[in-house]
């Protein structure tokens, strides 16, 4: 809701000593095969009519690359929300995760904050002086692909694979190609920030 100050129902993450929660060691944000060649193309991910970018928690890095950056990617849990990480922020079946260098993002001045529920949120930021808000690619730590092999596609500021053929003609999952989500009307609340899943954020024009 556009008309809601957002910010004052987060929690921001800070790089202070004293920050007001703990920062998560993972900030993930989960997305689909037809969205990743937009979102390298468009530099990071964008808000795209939302208020917030939506991050999840987990599941780490060694969870899906239990054997290293190197290894082979894990076989995604059919478990839904709970013990690998799949939880509030995330659709469960993302099929690309795109892992934050959050302290890096924080420290070049991007904004995220904590939802009560534990969702992580950003709107980006401008680098160039205008509206045009986004977390660029130079804040990806690492990028895995996990439900047909390809494994890491972006790794340390570079491009690891580039797109195959199919995944550029790739069709979002219905409903999950940045449709607006569909939030229930509060009744008679003050408006709380909470987000149990995201409908997917970046990715359809």
């Amino acid at each position: 809701m556009k008309c809601i100050d957002a910010a004052s129902l987060l929690t921001p993450l800070t790089l202070s000593e004293n920050p007001p929660v703990p920062l998560p060691d993972t900030v993930v944000h989960g997305t689909y095969h037809a969205t990743w060649p937009k979102i390298l193309q468009s530099g990071g991910l964008r808000c795209m009519g939302r208020n917030h970018i939506h991050f999840a928690s987990g599941p780490s890095i060694s969870t899906i690359l239990p054997n290293g950056r190197d290894g082979e990617v894990a076989t995604p849990s059919t478990k839904g929300r709970g013990q690998d990480g799949v939880i509030s922020g995330m659709r469960a079946d993302a099929q690309i995760l795109i892992y934050i260098d959050l302290k890096r993002a924080l420290a070049a001045g991007c904004p995220f904050g904590l939802s009560e529920n534990g969702v992580i949120l950003s709107e980006g930021m401008s680098t160039d002086g205008t509206e045009d808000k986004k977390i660029g690619l130079e804040f990806f730590d690492i990028v895995v692909e996990r439900k047909n092999g390809l494994g890491v596609l972006w790794e340390n500021g570079e491009l690891v694979k580039e797109s195959p053929d199919w995944m550029l003609n790739a069709k979002a999952p219905a409903g999950k190609g940045g449709q607006k989500g569909q939030g229930g009307k509060g009744k008679g609340k003050a408006p709380r920030l909470k987000v149990e899943r995201d409908t997917d954020h970046i990715d359809e024009d």
